[in-house]
């Protein structure tokens, strides 16, 4: 699992924004994985 700076193992809004920024085509499909397993 992946964990942000704060240790937290669930994805924060900040891990995703960071995320984003450096890695924006693998968070891209990471992002649509988590939210059609939302659905």
């Amino acid at each position: 699992m992946i964990t942000d700076s704060s240790g937290d193992s669930r994805v924060s809004p900040l891990f995703i924004e960071r995320c984003k920024q450096k890695f924006l085509h693998i968070c891209s499909s990471i992002d649509a994985t988590y939210k059609y397993s939302w659905i």
